[in-house]
C-alpha cells in the first residue's frame, strides 16, 4: 500500500470487543491506530506528540503548552480563527488537548458523516499553523487565565513545588503551564518575538516520527487507512529524537530532605516519595508505573493520586511495581492503613508508582492525616518501613502475582466498551508505550513473574533515598522560603540523623501482614436469571441486559426517610452515619474494590443512596454485609471524632474552592426551596455529640421507603409541552455554544472557563452561563447580556443549512448511545429518582426536535431570553475576590468602549440586590411537580 511502511493486522484485543484493529506505520514513520466499529454513534480522533513542557526553552517557560492553544486558532488552509471548533459543533462534535511534561495529545469527536473533512482540518494543525500576531497577543491571555485559576489550587501548588524544590539546572524543575510573564511580559524585555518561538519550536519538535495518531469511524478498516494516508502522509519526519533523561531530579542533595509546607485549604497531608529506576520496558511484569502523569495539571498530589489509582487503578496500563502497591496501598486487615487507622494517625492512603519521564520514576506513599497524626509523623514512617522491610525479607509469594494476574485478565476480558474520544485521546498515548500489537492489551497484560524486578524496587524504597513532605496549616508563620510561581509557603531541610538511624532499624511489627486471599475475584460469568420481589416498603425497577452482555450489573438504591434533612443537625448527623459506616466496612468491602466490584454510599437530601456495580457473581456477597452492617451499626468511639473532624475541615474549605464553584453552589442554594447552607451545616455540627449520633441512626432507619433499580446481568420472573420546551432551551444552547465561548473567551479574553449550557434541577430548567475571570463581575455579567443582545440577529441571518446542521448535531450527541453497562443504568436511574419514568425520552426528544424551525427558536428566545422576553427570569450571582482593588476593577472596566451599549441594555430594569437569602427564597412561590410520563405500579419493568 502506498505510502505505507508497515501494517499490522494482529492486534490482540478482548474476545468481546466487536471493533475492528489495524496498526499502520506510514513512511514518515508516524504510528497510527485505526478502528472500525459500523456501531458507533460518533468518529473520533487523536494525536498524540511526544513532547511536552520538559522541552521548553528555559527562557520561555510554558511554550509547549501556549503552543497546543494556538493550534487551535488557524492554519493556512483554514485562516478562521474559530473555524475547527465552530465546524466541530454544528456537528455534533467537541474537542480538547492537553500538555504533560513529556506529551502533548489532542482529540476530537464528530458525527460519522463529517469526519473526513474534520480530519482534514485537524491535519493542518501538524502541517501549516498560523500562530497570527494578533491570536499570539490574545491566547497569552488565556493561558495566564488558565494558571491563575489553578494558583490556589492546592494540587497545583504542590506539584510545581516538587519540581521547584529540586535543582533548577534539571528539566524537571520547570514551570510546564507557563503564564503572562513567562510568555508575554519577560520576552519582550528579552528581546524575543514569542511568535518566532512558537513557529521554532512548532517546526523543531512537530514531527511525524515521534507523533502517534488513532482513528474511530464506522468505515471499514481499508477506507480509514487510505484516509490517514491521503491527510497524514505529508507531515514531516523531522527525525526527532525523544528526550531522555537519565538523571533523577532526586539527586543525592534532595533525599533524606523533609519539605513543610503551608497549603490554601486545611490539608494534613504526609508525602513520601522516593527515586526509583524508570522500568517502562517491564510492562508485560506489570512492573509499570500505577499512575501515569497526564497532565501537567495531574501530579502526585493525594487527592488527585487517590482519584487515579482507587478509580482508575489500570490507567494506561503504566503500573510501576504494581505488585508492591497491591500491598502497600492495600487498605484490609493487616494492611499499612489499617494498623495507622487504628492507632487513629492516619484516614487514607495511596500507595504506588508514578511516572516522572523518559529515564525516571517515582515510588510514593502519601496519606491524609488526622490532626493527632500531625503529632506522630516520623512514627508513621517508620510503620512504612517496618511493612517494606516485611517485604523486603521474605520471597515474594506468586499467589499474590497470580491473584492480581487473574484480575488484569478479568477486566481485558470483560471491559466496557469505552466512549470514542476518551478511547482514541487513551490509544494514541499507548501507540508511544506498547508495541502495536500490544496496543489495547499492554493496559492489562501481565504474563511473567519476576521476583528479582519486585526485589530490584523494593531496594529502593529505603531510608537513604526518603524525601517526605508534610502539608499544614501548622506551619503558618514559620516557614522561610516561597515557591517562584505560585508563592506557596514551604521550608526545606535535612531529616534528622536520629530519625534516619531509627528507620535503618526498624523491627518488624507483628500487626502488619500480607492480605488475605480474595474471595471477591469472580469466577462466574454465567448469564444468569435472578427474580425480584417487592412489598409496600420497596419499589423495584428492572431491567435485563440486553445491549452489553457483559456479567456485569448495576444495583440502585434510594433509601428515603423523613429524618434524612429536617435540619442542619440532622443533615450532619445523616452525613455521619454514612461516612462512618463506609469508615467500618473499609477493610471488607476493599477486597471487592479491587476485584471489580465497586459501592458508593452517601447521604442525600431524602436519605441514602446506595450503589453496587461490576461483576455480579460477588454483588450479593457485598450488598449483604453492607445491609446487614448497615442494620446492626455500632459507632466506633474512637473513629467518631476523627470522622466528625474530616467533616468539619471539608465544610470549612469550601472558602477556599475556585470562584466559578462558588457562583454554581449559590445559583443552587438561591434556586432550592430547601437546602442547608454549608454555615449552618458547619454551626450545627458542633451540636452533633457521640451520644446524639447514637441515638438519632435507629429512628432515621425506623422509617424508610426504597426505590431501587436493577440492571445488568439480570432477569425478573412527558407530555408534549415539556418536550417543546426541553428541546428548544438544549437546542438555543447548542447554537450559541461555539459563537459564546469564541466571543467572551477568545476575542474578549474575559477569562479561561467560559462555559454556557442547560442548568436542570428538580424538574426546573433554564439557560446557565458561567466565567470565571480577574475581571470584575458586573462587567462580565454585562458582557454576557451584550452577546445574548446580539444572538436574535445571529439566529435570523443563521441559513437553514446551518441551523439543519445544529438541529443534527443535537440530535447526535442525544442519540448518543451509552457506551457501558453503568452509564445506561445511570440514565434510568434519573427518570426514576425525577419521578418522570419517561424512558424513552430520547426517542421521543429528538422526534421533535426535527420538526423545529427558525421561526421556533426565535419565538423562544423572544419570550423567555431576550432582554424585555415577558417570561424573562434571570438570576446573577457575582462571586469578588477579596483580594480584588478598585483599580483593578477600574481597568477593566475602561477595556470596553461604552459606545457597544445599545438601547436595550440601557433600558434594562435595575437589578435588585439580595441581601437576605432566606427572605428571597421565601418570596418565590415553588414550582409545580412536574407529572409523571407515565404512572407505574409497585413493580416495574423497563
Amino acid at each position: 500500500m502506498e505510502g505505507v511502511k508497515k501494517i499490522y493486522n494482529n492486534i490482540t484485543k478482548s474476545p468481546r470487543d466487536d471493533r475492528m484493529y489495524r496498526g499502520v506505520e506510514l513512511c514518515n514513520n508516524m504510528k497510527v491506530l485505526v478502528i472500525s466499529d459500523p456501531s458507533t454513534d460518533k468518529s473520533a480522533a487523536a494525536l498524540d506528540v511526544h513532547i511536552g513542557s520538559m522541552s521548553d526553552p528555559s527562557e520561555l517557560p510554558g511554550l509547549a503548552h501556549f503552543c497546543e492553544h494556538m493550534l487551535f486558532l488557524g492554519t493556512k488552509k483554514y485562516p478562521s480563527e474559530n473555524s475547527f471548533t465552530q465546524f466541530l459543533s454544528e456537528n455534533g462534535g467537541s474537542s480538547n488537548a492537553f500538555t504533560s511534561a513529556e506529551h502533548t495529545n489532542f482529540f476530537f469527536d464528530i458525527k460519522h458523516e463529517c469526519l473526513q473533512e474534520a480530519l482534514d482540518r485537524f491535519a493542518q494543525f501538524f502541517l501549516c499553523p498560523l500562530f497570527n500576531s494578533d491570536a499570539t497577543e490574545r491566547e497569552v491571555n488565556a493561558v495566564d487565565s488558565e494558571h491563575c485559576k489553578n494558583v490556589l489550587s492546592d494540587s497545583w501548588r504542590l506539584n510545581q513545588l516538587d519540581k521547584s524544590s529540586v535543582s533548577p539546572s534539571h528539566p524537571y524543575s520547570k514551570f510546564g503551564s507557563g503564564n503572562k510573564v513567562t510568555l508575554d511580559v519577560k520576552p519582550k524585555e528579552n528581546g524575543l518575538c514569542v511568535r518566532d518561538e512558537l513557529l521554532k519550536f512548532h517546526s523543531s519538535y512537530y514531527s511525524a516520527n515521534i507523533m502517534a495518531l488513532t482513528i474511530l469511524g464506522k468505515d471499514s478498516l481499508d477506507d480509514l487507512t487510505n484516509l490517514v494516508i491521503k491527510l497524514f502522509s505529508d507531515t514531516e519526519d523531522k527525525n526527532v529524537s525523544i528526550p531522555e533523561f537519565h538523571d533523577h531530579p532526586y539527586d543525592d542533595e534532595q533525599v533524606q530532605v523533609e519539605l513543610k509546607v503551608v497549603p490554601i485549604k486545611d490539608i494534613k497531608q504526609l508525602n513520601i516519595s522516593f527515586p526509583i529506576p524508570d522500568v517502562n520496558q517491564y510492562y508485560e511484569s506489570k512492573c509499570l508505573s500505577d499512575v501515569q502523569n497526564v497532565n501537567v495539571r495531574f501530579n502526585k498530589n493525594l487527592h488527585l493520586m487517590l482519584l487515579a489509582m482507587k478509580l482508575l487503578s489500570t490507567l494506561l496500563g503504566l503500573q510501576p511495581c504494581h505488585y508492591i502497591s497491591h500491598l502497600l496501598g492495600h487498605e484490609g486487615k493487616g494492611s499499612l492503613l489499617s494498623e495507622l487507622k487504628t492507632k487513629g494517625w492516619v484516614n487514607e492512603l495511596v500507595a504506588g508508582g508514578a511516572s516522572g519521564a523518559r529515564g525516571f520514576m517515582f515510588f510514593i506513599c502519601n496519606m491524609e492525616l488526622t490532626s493527632e497524626g500531625q503529632d506522630h509523623v516520623y512514627e508513621i514512617v517508620a510503620c512504612v518501613f517496618q511493612y517494606l522491610e516485611m517485604l523486603r525479607r521474605q520471597e515474594p509469594p506468586d499467589w499474590i502475582f497470580k491473584e492480581c494476574q487473574a484480575l488484569c485478565e478479568v477486566r481485558f476480558q470483560f471491559k466496557d466498551k469505552e466512549n470514542p474520544g476518551s478511547y482514541v485521546c487513551s490509544l494514541a498515548r499507548c501507540l508511544h508505550e506498547f508495541g502495536i500489537d500490544d496496543v489495547l492489551q499492554g493496559q492489562f497484560v501481565m504474563k511473567y513473574f519476576k521476583p528479582e524486578l519486585i526485589k530490584m524496587i523494593l531496594s529502593h524504597l529505603v531510608p537513604s533515598k526518603v524525601r517526605i513532605t508534610l502539608i499544614s496549616k501548622l506551619f503558618e508563620g514559620k516557614t522561610d522560603l516561597v515557591e517562584k510561581w505560585y508563592e506557596t509557603e514551604y521550608s526545606k531541610s535535612k531529616i534528622s540523623p536520629e530519625y534516619m538511624k531509627e528507620w535503618n532499624n526498624v523491627l518488624l511489627n507483628p500487626s502488619l501482614q500480607l492480605p488475605e486471599e480474595n474471595e471477591f475475584i469472580p469466577a462466574d460469568f454465567t448469564l444468569r436469571e435472578r427474580p425480584q420481589d417487592d412489598d409496600s416498603l420497596l419499589k423495584v425497577w428492572f431491567k435485563q441486559d440486553d445491549t452489553f452482555h457483559l456479567p456485569k450489573s448495576c444495583l440502585l438504591f434510594e433509601i428515603t426517610s423523613p429524618l434524612a434533612y429536617v435540619d442542619p443537625c440532622h443533615c450532619n448527623m445523616a452525613h455521619l452515619f454514612v461516612e462512618l459506616l463506609k469508615d467500618s466496612l473499609n477493610e471488607y468491602a476493599y477486597a471487592a474494590e479491587i476485584a471489580g466490584v465497586h459501592y458508593k454510599l452517601e447521604n442525600t437530601m431524602y436519605g441514602i443512596f446506595l450503589s453496587i456495580k461490576g461483576y455480579n457473581h460477588k454483588q450479593p456477597v457485598l450488598l449483604k454485609k453492607i445491609f446487614e452492617r448497615m442494620a446492626n451499626f455500632q459507632v466506633d468511639p474512637k473513629r467518631f471524632p476523627l470522622i466528625k473532624e474530616r467533616c468539619e475541615i471539608a465544610l470549612k474549605n469550601f472558602v477556599a474552592e475556585p470562584p466559578h464553584q462558588h457562583a454554581l453552589y449559590y445559583t443552587s442554594f438561591l434556586l432550592e426551596e430547601l437546602a442547608w447552607h454549608k454555615d449552618d451545616l458547619l454551626e450545627a455540627l458542633e451540636e452533633v455529640t457521640l451520644e446524639k449520633l447514637k441515638a438519632f441512626i435507629p429512628d432515621l432507619l425506623g422509617r424508610l421507603h426504597i426505590e431501587c433499580l436493577f440492571h445488568g446481568n439480570l432477569t425478573k420472573e412527558c407530555d408534549l409541552q415539556a418536550t417543546k420546551s426541553n428541546v428548544l432551551l438544549e437546542l438555543f444552547c447548542q447554537v450559541i455554544s461555539e459563537p459564546c465561548f469564541n466571543t467572551l473567551r477568545t476575542q474578549e479574553q474575559l477569562g479561561y472557563i467560559v462555559f454556557s449550557g442547560v442548568r436542570r434541577c428538580n424538574g426546573a430548567q433554564g439557560l446557565r452561563v458561567l466565567i470565571q475571570s480577574e475581571k470584575e463581575p458586573s462587567l462580565l455579567d454585562s458582557r454576557v447580556e451584550n452577546f445574548l443582545q446580539g444572538i436574535e440577529d445571529y439566529i435570523k441571518t443563521m441559513s437553514e443549512e446551518e441551523l439543519k446542521n445544529h438541529i443534527e448535531a443535537l440530535a447526535v450527541k442525544r442519540m448518543d448511545k451509552p457506551k457501558k453497562l453503568s452509564s445506561e443504568c445511570m440514565k434510568h436511574w434519573k427518570e426514576i429518582l425525577s419521578r418522570q419514568y419517561n424512558f424513552d425520552r430520547d426517542n421521543i426528544e429528538v422526534g421533535f426536535l426535527m420538526t423545529v424551525t427558525k421561526e421556533d427558536v426565535l419565538a423562544f428566545y423572544r419570550d423567555l431570553l431576550a432582554f424585555k422576553a415577558p417570561r424573562r427570569h434571570k438570576l446573577a450571582v457575582h462571586i469578588l475576590s477579596k483580594s480584588k482593588t478598585k483599580n483593578a476593577d477600574n481597568e477593566s472596566k475602561n477595556e470596553y468602549d461604552e459606545n457597544e451599549k445599545t438601547e436595550d441594555a440601557d433600558a434594562l430594569p435595575a437589578q435588585t440586590v439580595i441581601d437576605d437569602i432566606t427572605a428571597f427564597k421565601s418570596s418565590l412561590p415553588l414550582f409545580p411537580l412536574v407529572p409523571p410520563y407515565h404512572s407505574q405500579p409497585t413493580k416495574s419493568k423497563l
